[in-house]
């Protein structure tokens, strides 16, 4: 018994520490009721009562009158009975005998909620088609082997399972219903835990803990997890090793799939998540591999963070709202054969290692791929194939005739130099049009950054620590944030010039503290909603020193402009830009002509009408 009691106090230890200000709750607090829960076997409509009982050896199952002979064909057996306890109500420990559990029901009491049973170091053991109600702990399996949970009702309870130290263990078809906490199960060998039913949890669904060699997780159902605090997952994977998790169904859960804590050497495969707001997410573990998974909905598919040598190959990611596949200062990651229609892949850190992963032959819904570039030098590279494209530690390179869309960002130049993208639309990213991270003597000139972000807070162009960046050229419209952002650290000696920045709806152009010596003149800049340029710099120049600054829809024609922001900045030869028009401000450099930006594209001339699609958007206003 002492040592059920520190197990599950480690146990509970390790549920804190895996679930960030989880309230300890007591039963009454959760909010279970006795509804009935159907099921789909015969369960017996009648009990008998009986006494909470303890057997500590086969011998007592003969004492305690319990039918049969403890052999495989004649086990000991008790049925239709009903315990009620404030404690263990069936406790069955140390016995090597064949005994089944059946249609039997374990209640807590009125006042106090009990537990319903301990098999501790038991072997040949059977417990089906039982009902479990108003307890603690329903069940709590402690180094046992060859015993089988299977085709039970658990419902109203703080805890349906617990396993640990188990070796060919059968955890089957049981539905678990209306709970705090599904199950945990640690250190299980060789075991099956498969077409189990749960839902409408208060925080998690299954945990696993701990090594599963052998342990195979297959065709359980998980819906209504996490109901309450939002943020548990319907499967939590943490301080674990070799478990198998596959042909699942998960379903309007906060997190499907979560892997933390030093957990390694994991399989995700073929599980299918519909509706929940993360559908897979890998956190500070390795050696992971992902694949075959079809996730459909919610806010991020496939999400990775703090994590090394991770495996996503062959998953189908679709209409999320965010971000498809995102790897977040991480390293090493393959990403290879991945259908992501929707949102595409989202890469962040802070060195070039974070940046160097494998991604390979990942397509949307048409057909068009993600184009991962390393190291690539002097070339030029179409973009008609690609719905994004990412250049690291490339140099030289220029990117043209591109329609990079419906990705989380449609270009990101990242730790690279002198390359540039041009004579491109970047549009309807859910994040971010294009970013420049850790560049240096980059550029765009030419594009169409239109409609970028689905939440406001994204960039229609987004520069991180770049250096001598040059902006021009450009129609940055209609962004759900700031069309051109210095943010996060110093971004200097930028040149901006001839762009039509309007209708964003934060800022026009924002710079961060940190960013310096930025020039910027010679642009029409209007109607973005709160402000058209922001300036928390210093030394940054808003027009040419000489004779010509920006064009600005609320200048009223006289003095200078004075830019919103601590920098306390100025255009000191500022223009009146009065009537919207989707023409560059500087005539001889003007691109657009009659609104139509022309991409060659070998010997087929790509037509993307940008002007005509802004008006339609202007008149819907």
């Amino acid at each position: 018994m002492r040592r059920f009691v520190v197990l599950a106090m480690s146990i509970l230890f390790i549920a804190m520490l895996s679930s960030p200000a989880t309230p300890i709750v007591t039963a009454e607090e959760i909010g279970v009721n006795n509804d009935e829960v159907p099921i789909e076997y015969q369960v017996a409509q009648s009990y008998t009562p009986m006494a909470p009982m303890n057997i500590t050896s086969n011998a007592d199952f003969v004492s305690h009158g319990w039918n049969g002979s403890g052999t495989q064909v004649d086990p000991y057996q008790i049925e239709n009975v009903e315990i009620t306890s404030e404690n263990y109500a069936l406790l069955i420990a140390n016995t090597t005998a064949h005994f089944a559990v059946r249609y039997c029901s374990i209640r807590g009491t009125l006042q106090h909620w009990g537990w319903g049973m301990l098999l501790d170091n038991v072997t040949n053991g059977e417990v089906s088609n039982c009902e479990f109600t108003s307890l603690d702990d329903a069940i709590y399996i402690d180094f046992c082997q060859n015993t089988s949970f299977s085709d039970n009702t658990i419902r109203n309870c703080s805890t349906a399972i617990g396993v640990s130290r188990a070796s060919h263990l059968d955890i089957l078809r049981n539905t678990i219903s209306n709970c705090s906490h599904g199950g945990y199960f640690m250190q299980m060998t060789d075991s099956v835990i498969a077409e189990n039913t749960v839902f409408d949890m208060v925080f998690r669904g299954f945990s696993f803990y701990f090594h599963g060699n052998g342990t195979i997780v297959s065709d359980n159902t998980f819906h209504d997890i996490s109901t309450e605090m939002m943020f548990d997952p319907a499967i939590d994977i943490s301080f674990a090793q070799f478990w198998n998790i596959e042909h699942n169904t998960i379903f309007d859960c906060y997190r499907g799939i979560y892997s933390m804590w030093d957990t390694t050497h994991c399989v995700i495969s073929s599980n299918n998540l519909t509706d929940n707001n993360v559908g897979i997410e890998i956190s500070l573990a390795s050696d992971i591999e992902i694949s075959h998974n079809t996730i459909t909905g919610g806010f991020r598919g496939i999400s990775v963070y703090q994590s090394e040598n991770i495996e996503i190959d062959d998953n189908t990611v679709d209409l999320t709202m965010h971000r498809g596949v995102s790897i977040s200062w991480s390293m090493n990651c393959i990403v290879t054969s991945n259908h992501i229609n929707t949102h595409g892949l989202y890469i962040e850190g802070f060195t070039p290692s974070q940046y160097l992963h494998t991604v390979t032959n990942n397509l949307n819904a048409d057909g068009k791929r993600i184009g991962y570039f390393i190291g690539l030098e002097n070339e030029t590279v179409s973009g008609i194939v690609y719905f994004q494209m990412y250049l690291v530690n490339c140099r030289g390179v220029i990117v043209e005739n591109g329609l990079f869309s419906d990705s989380t960002t449609g270009v990101v130049f990242a730790f690279s130099d002198s390359c540039t993208i041009q004579q491109s639309s970047v549009s309807d990213n859910s994040q971010n049009g294009i970013e420049f991270i850790y560049t240096t003597n980059c550029g765009i000139t030419g594009c169409g950054i239109i409609d970028n972000g689905n939440y406001w807070g994204s960039f229609g162009i987004r520069l991180v620590f770049t250096n001598n960046t040059r902006i021009t050229r450009n129609m940055i419209y209609g962004n759900n944030g700031t069309g051109i952002a210095f943010t996060m650290g110093s971004s200097s000696y930028c040149f901006i010039y001839n762009n039509l920045i309007s209708n964003n709806t934060a800022y026009g152009i924002e710079i961060e503290g940190g960013s310096t010596y930025n020039t910027i003149y010679g642009n029409a800049i209007g109607w973005n909603d709160e402000a058209n340029a922001y300036d928390r710099g210093s030394n940054n120049n808003w027009d040419d020193g000489e004779s010509l600054g920006n064009w600005w829809s609320n200048y009223n024609g006289t003095g200078v402009y004075e830019i919103e922001g601590s920098a306390n900045s100025v255009d000191k030869f500022p223009n009146q830009y009065e009537t919207w028009t989707a023409r560059l401000p500087i005539e001889d450099a003007d691109i657009t002509g009659l609104g139509i930006i022309l991409i060659s594209a070998g010997a087929v001339g790509l037509v993307i009408v940008i002007v005509l699609f802004i008006l339609r958007r202007r008149n819907a206003i």
